[in-house]
């Protein structure tokens, strides 16, 4: 299975009016070989401009201001750019994509235009939320502390740092016997 770990970092944690400022996508492979030994690879790691101002409360969580995002590509761009690099997996991994970054990115895709093309490819891919795989429902730095220790700190709020360590995550409980792809 082509597995790719997909993370959003955004304006409002509202879905409705939330705005993506930074994607992070990166490929994951090497996971069901025995043993595990994956490698990531990025594909996507950059700033979107909104078309909005960013609110501050927003900011002091990833650190994107208005005036990073004013200097990245607009968001239909990096949307499009996305969409033609999920075409070639078969399941995106995320960590809450469920009920946060896929609903996120159908309602941005909707409000750019852009579809059609997300059905397309909602119809086929397989969405894996690795905060539904585990016992109960905490963040990522706490999964990442609790599963690696000193070795599970790192950038969070940075899309590709979480796109990362939730594939990590992943492999960490495919490696346990707790979850099978």
């Amino acid at each position: 299975m082509r597995l790719v770990c997909l993370d959003f970092e955004t304006t409002d944690l509202d879905i409705s009016t939330a705005r993506i400022v930074e994607v992070g996508v990166v490929s994951l492979s090497g996971i069901s070989q025995r043993p595990a030994t994956p490698t990531f690879t990025t594909l996507i790691d950059t700033f979107a401009d909104p078309g909005i101002i960013i609110p501050p409360s927003a900011s002091r969580v990833h650190g994107i201001n208005d005036a990073k995002a004013t200097m990245a590509p607009p968001t239909r761009d990096v949307l499009v750019r996305l969409l033609r690099i999920l075409e070639d997996f078969d399941a995106v991994v995320g960590f809450n994509i469920d009920d946060y970054d896929w609903r996120v990115l159908a309602a941005e895709c909707r409000r750019w235009g852009l579809a059609t093309e997300f059905v397309a490819l909602h119809s086929r891919l397989v969405i894996i939320d690795v905060m539904r795989l585990l016992p109960r429902r905490r963040s990522l730095v706490a999964v990442a502390g609790s599963l690696f220790g000193d070795e599970g700190r790192f950038d969070a709020h940075s899309a590709v740092a979480d796109a990362v360590m939730t594939g990590r995550v992943l492999v960490r409980l495919v490696r346990d016997g707790a979850v099978t792809l």
